[in-house]
């Protein structure tokens, strides 16, 4: 069953392969991808000793020597890579990760303020779509309505031209030379855009916290509410049944480097082995029902600082969404393409049928 290919799709596409549930499940959890050169993790448990371990690190995401032969300038690029947490370990690690902790709750009361505003702004237009008229709920709504969270998180505003959901791809270590060009370019756009008087670190800071919620974020909340309604059809949304917790994640899976010579179920990993953990694993059964689970945030020292801000705005969308007495109806979800790691939908088309 796991040869490399599942109906034509390769191991690069696992987490896009609709029956993905049955594969994460099959015993024993782990492989080695002869097409990726990695070991692929789908057991629970094997994933938590992974993340827990400290046989495992994270990769350098370093793609400076592909780039810089195409003459591109970096400069940008590395000072804001410099303040991921993602991207350390250690001592360096828990720095980075104290000043986010830090940042997001100064950020919190303006952020849930943001969102409560450009909810409340947006409700009137969302209500007067006609019934059975075709629309992209995500280009129409959650993405500026995300724009406008995510900027002011990072303290700034986000140009709706800008399109800072590309930007975490740049951890995508298959995407294109061309399509990571155009993130750097992207990068030093926004960069150029902030105001004079910031300082260069509070610039690559901000663009950091861009970057590591640009994608996740709204991928996340936009992929459970379709969720929610694939669930419970035929409902008004004033009448669901929301989850108090995210159903579905926009990052199925992070990448570890072995550290040392270990031992994940019954392999033995060499020190320089590239794993892939499929966090969205335990979170979707085989017959594809979803459930929330504490790996879609991660576990061990590398957990999301972010969690507690991302379950208080999934909760303003969902009393948001409790007082629209609409039906929804979900015709198509299209995901973005050239995209080797992230659950993004590019599109989600819908209607209301009242």
């Amino acid at each position: 069953m796991l040869d490399g290919n599942y109906n034509g799709m390769t191991e690069y596409l696992l987490q896009k392969e609709p029956q993905r549930g049955a594969i994460y499940h099959y015993p024993p959890g782990i492989w080695f991808s002869d097409e990726l050169k990695r070991w692929m993790v789908t057991c629970p448990q094997l994933i938590r000793q992974a993340m827990s371990d400290r046989a495992f690190d994270v990769p350098a995401f370093d793609f400076s020597p592909v780039m810089r032969k195409m003459g591109v300038d970096l400069h940008h690029v590395e000072e804001i890579r410099k303040w991921f947490p993602m991207a350390e370990e250690g001592e360096r690690h828990a720095i980075l990760r104290e000043k986010f902790a830090r940042h997001i709750t100064q950020q919190t009361a303006c952020v849930l303020k943001s969102l409560e505003d450009e909810l409340d702004a947006r409700k009137l237009a969302l209500l007067k779509i006609d019934r059975e008229e075709e629309f992209c709920f995500y280009s129409y709504f959650m993405r500026p309505v995300m724009l406008k969270v995510i900027g002011s998180l990072a303290n700034t505003r986000l140009p709706e031209e800008f399109a800072v959901e590309m930007i975490p791809q740049f951890l995508d270590d298959a995407i294109s030379p061309m399509r990571r060009k155009t993130i750097i370019e992207l990068l030093n756009n926004i960069v150029s855009a902030f105001p004079n008087k910031w300082t260069q670190e509070q610039k690559y800071f901000s663009c950091a916290v861009i970057a590591l919620s640009a994608n996740t974020l709204p991928s996340s909340i936009s992929l459970t509410i379709v969720e929610t309604l694939h669930l419970q059809p035929g409902r008004l949304l004033s009448e669901m049944d929301w989850s108090a917790d995210l159903l579905r994640t926009g990052l199925p899976l992070i990448e570890k480097i072995v550290a040392r010579d270990t031992v994940l179920g019954p392999f033995e990993l060499k020190k320089g082995d590239r794993v892939r953990l499929f966090i969205e694993a335990d979170g979707l059964f085989p017959d594809q029902h979803p459930r929330y689970s504490d790996l879609f945030f991660a576990v061990g020292s590398h957990k999301c600082v972010g969690m507690n801000l991302s379950r208080q705005i999934w909760a303003k969308f969902t009393e948001f969404l409790s007082a629209i007495p609409r039906r929804m109806v979900v015709l198509d979800v299209s995901e973005r393409t050239g995209d080797y790691v992230f659950n993004y939908p590019q599109s989600i088309k819908v209607r209301f049928d009242v």
